[in-house]
């Protein structure tokens, strides 16, 4: 028994690390791309299309990364998600013209790390272990955050935007060889109840729409999904485009705009380690929308009186660094409360 926690334990200690890993390949990317795309010629208009193709793309994903996680397990949809980034980095490398830059958004649509990771830490923790094991996840994606952005923004200063994409897509293929050597290929529990029906052909297919919209009939998980849906819109916008105003606007280069990302993590690692043990996931989910209001009543602020954004800059940041861990603390509990 013992030996069996500690084999546990050692996984786990892993999937943090390939967390902490894919984390900082995914910031440097994201500090990559809007240097990138400036470089090419893109202006704010074409830059915010190519934020929305990478968001649709991720969207049509998601159900069916989800779907080949159940059907393959966590190793390999973790293995699917990283060689996705490393492929997704690899064309963006190589991207000299902007339908390029756009085609490279395209592996993309199984570059669903964190999901993946959340899978082993599921199938790992006891039930009265797994908020705070999942809490703890947002913790290493906060570490590859300042890392990734400080990093990046040294690489792009130093090396240009090409050479930082190389070393994302190194360092994702490393973390899809790390997988494959250290996670068991089952992480899974096996039980034995009546349920357990044996699946067709049909329902082996992670394009079995039935199976994936069944989800939704889970008791508050179509709750969880519309918070998600209403709350996330005012941050998706604010995270795509606040790299473009802070170069255009700030004139900061990517060594300073990788900086002020790294802070940024400070602070949603401060606040995910503290918050989540003293509140109750109610009062989170209440919290993090109204944080999601105030920004999008700033967004409308800075449209109309744009020279007024820098007197709340630090507030929109420590929102920022709150934000992701909320929802990830919240969420977890909302789910675990109602043993999903």
């Amino acid at each position: 028994m013992a030996d069996l926690n500690i084999r546990l334990s050692f996984v786990i200690l892993i999937t943090h690390i390939n967390m902490a890993l894919y984390s900082t390949c995914f910031w440097i990317q994201s500090g990559v791309m809007p240097y990138l795309s400036k470089r090419l010629g893109m202006d704010t208009v074409m830059f915010g299309y190519l934020q929305t193709t990478f968001a649709i793309i991720q969207l049509l994903g998601g159900p069916l990364f989800g779907r080949f996680g159940d059907l393959f397990g966590g190793r390999a949809a973790l293995t699917l998600a990283y060689l996705s980034s490393g492929f997704t980095c690899l064309l963006m490398g190589l991207s000299t013209t902007v339908p390029l830059l756009f085609l490279s958004r395209l592996p993309s649509v199984f570059m669903h790390g964190m999901q993946a990771a959340q899978m082993v830490v599921t199938d790992l923790s006891s039930e009265s272990e797994r908020a705070g094991a999942l809490g703890k996840l947002g913790l290493s994606y906060g570490v590859g955050m300042i890392v990734g952005s400080t990093t990046g923004g040294l690489l792009i200063s130093r090396f240009g935007e090409s050479s930082a994409a190389y070393v994302a897509a190194a360092g994702s293929v490393l973390n899809a060889i790390v997988v494959l050597k250290y996670i068991p290929a089952h992480t899974k529990p096996v039980t034995s109840t009546k349920e357990n029906k044996p699946e067709t052909a049909h329902s082996k297919s992670i394009f079995n729409v039935k199976e994936i919209l069944r989800l939704l009939s889970i008791p508050t998980a179509a709750e969880i999904l519309a918070i998600k849906t209403i709350t996330g819109l005012p941050m998706g916008v604010f995270q795509s485009m606040f790299s473009i105003v802070a170069m255009d606007h700030f004139k900061l280069q990517a060594e300073h705009n990788g900086y002020l990302m790294a802070y940024i993590g400070v602070l949603q690692m401060m606040h995910l380690s503290r918050i989540g043990r003293s509140y109750h996931h109610t009062v989170l989910v209440e919290t993090k929308s109204s944080l999601q209001l105030e920004d999008i009543l700033h967004s409308v602020v800075w449209h109309y009186n744009h020279t007024k954004w820098d007197k709340f800059q630090t507030v929109s940041n420590l929102r920022l660094g709150i934000h992701d861990g909320l929802w990830a603390i919240s969420s977890s509990r909302i789910v675990l409360n109602h043993n999903l």
